[in-house]
């Protein structure tokens, strides 16, 4: 299944407003903002910002979509089936146009580690291709640990593992539309009181945003990613 991230800290979004079912996945969308400028064309071009200026929240609403955010959603929809099919936990948010994947940090690094391991490399390397085209997307990755430990501690070990994986992500990709937040055991999915919802809550969550060449695309009525 493909799930809508409704979360009430990070997101406005008020409710679920939809579902759909599309070959056999069970697909839920939410609300979300949007508006934009007009170019000298006619067309909305969403304003420039520096992403690296922005808080978490802002950055996932950020490029804002103005006209065919059907054509977006149906893209991004199409793209997280694909990654369901291999194997990737995927939600949709903002009206569907913002692909989720959350992957435990148990499948990229060691207990307590920050060094990111074989296994995590070959997950995220297929993640590469939304980089592939400059401004195509925005990638944003929020780190998130259990609440083993002080506050300092969860923080500092979120803080170094998603250093780890921009690192990475820029070492053998292009960067610049990459954004990192570590946020410690500030947003658990589960109370931590257990051992399986403590494994649950050490994640680390990657946001594809719809960037200004997705936007411009639409706009002329066609993405083409290849």
């Amino acid at each position: 299944m493909i799930y809508c991230r409704n979360n009430n800290t990070l997101l406005k979004a008020l409710a679920l407003i939809a579902v759909l079912i599309i070959g056999g996945y069970e697909v839920a969308f939410c609300a979300g903002k949007n508006n934009a400028k007009k170019d000298a064309n006619n067309i909305e071009t969403p304003k420039a910002v520096d992403i690296y200026e922005l808080s978490l929240e802002d950055n996932l609403y950020t490029p804002e979509i103005e006209r065919n955010g059907d054509i977006i959603s149906t893209f991004q929809l199409n793209q997280a089936r694909e990654l369901k099919k291999k194997g990737y936990n995927v939600e949709l948010m903002r009206n569907g146009e913002v692909i989720v994947i959350s992957i435990l940090s148990g499948q990229l690094f060691a207990p307590n580690d920050t060094v990111l391991n074989d296994l995590g490399r070959l997950t995220l390397k297929p993640l590469l291709k939304f980089l592939s085209k400059a401004d195509m997307y925005k990638m944003i990755l929020v780190m998130h640990t259990d609440n083993t430990g002080s506050e300092s501690y969860t923080k500092n070990l979120s803080q170094s593992r998603v250093d780890a994986v921009f690192s990475w992500i820029e070492s053998c990709s292009m960067a610049d539309y990459v954004v990192p937040y570590a946020l410690g055991a500030e947003e658990p999915l589960f109370p931590n009181n257990s051992i399986e919802n403590r494994k649950m809550n050490r994640r680390l969550e990657i946001y594809l945003v719809p960037g200004i060449l997705m936007i411009k695309q639409a706009q002329n009525g066609k993405i083409d990613f290849k």
